[in-house]
């Protein structure tokens, strides 16, 4: 009989436990949940301007409009310019431009020419 009590109470003591430690679990849970959908971080805009290049390549950052930032990127060897715009209220990239800068400034292929790039207000 006493065997049979022990058993009860093991099986109670376990049950009690395995609740506990779900409701922990739970409430662990529904505490996670609800910091994870606040925001820790806001950025109001980007606004950088700044500008970097090698012997073959040159990248820059700068305003496009109406609050719209752009990565600009400059191919030395085929003039091909691209342009990334991001906008920060909308936290994604919003467009993408390429031209050729060769084409336009009339650079013949077989010069190497030095190029500069840099964006401003």
């Amino acid at each position: 009989m006493s065997e049979n009590k022990n058993s009860k109470w093991s099986f109670t003591t376990g049950l009690g436990l395995g609740l506990l430690v779900g409701a922990g679990m739970l409430v662990g849970g529904l505490v996670t949940m609800r910091h994870l959908q606040e925001p820790t971080v806001q950025i109001n805009g980007v606004q950088a301007t700044a500008s970097n290049s090698s012997e073959t390549f040159a990248v820059a950052t700068g305003p496009l409009a109406d609050g719209t930032e752009g990565a600009f990127f400059l191919d030395f060897l085929t003039g091909e310019l691209q342009v990334i715009g991001y906008n920060p209220r909308g936290g994604a990239f919003a467009s993408h431009f390429k031209r050729n800068v060769f084409a336009d400034l009339a650079v013949q292929p077989s010069k190497k020419p030095r190029l500069l790039m840099v964006t401003g207000r």
